[in-house]
């Protein structure tokens, strides 16, 4: 492939490159967007879009003035078992009233800067944000949601997550 190395973004910029592959720690996702998105660079980042609301804000606002493919990697719209669910439910032949997402895995534990705030924003950002993306990618807008976090008895770093989603049905 000839794939070459570059010591920053600015020289990699400066290449003249098509498209970016942002795959850093995520707490730096909107910076590196919005330096890209300023050399009109269509990217593709990771996700999550950014760690804020209020800069994923800053984000679409600059989006809003470029003519430029910008795609975050919620990778799991793609999966053909989610495709089809999808299409049950635009077809009429499947009708979900509500949504119950549970995790146990373990997984702030390994590797431990899953959780770490300071490199990911926190665990909703890492795995969690694919599934609260696929249940409302499936289901549509989020009228309720009710969370609960506890650690395991033995005060480990199991984190129990548990949502509940009510739906707003389309077209009310």
């Amino acid at each position: 492939f000839k794939a070459k190395a570059f010591a920053s973004l600015d020289d990699l910029v400066g290449e003249g490159v098509d498209a970016i592959y942002i795959t850093t720690p995520n707490t730096t996702h909107t910076e590196l967007t919005l330096q890209i998105l300023k050399e009109n660079i269509h990217i593709f980042c990771e996700k999550p879009m950014s760690t804020s609301f209020q800069d994923a804000k800053r984000i679409l606002k600059l989006l809003e003035s470029k003519n430029i493919v910008y795609q975050i990697g919620h990778n799991r719209r793609f999966a053909p078992v989610y495709k089809f669910v999808k299409g049950l439910i635009q077809n009429g032949k499947f009708i979900p009233y509500s949504a119950h997402v549970k995790m146990n895995r373990g997984e702030l534990k390994n590797p431990p800067w899953v959780s770490h705030p300071d490199i990911t924003g926190g665990f909703l950002y890492e795995s969690t944000i694919h599934l609260l993306d696929m249940v409302r990618w499936l289901l549509g807008d989020v009228k309720k949601v009710e969370c609960i976090g506890q650690k395991s008895v033995n005060n480990q770093a199991h984190i129990i997550k548990i949502y509940s989603f009510n739906y707003i049905p389309a077209g009310s």
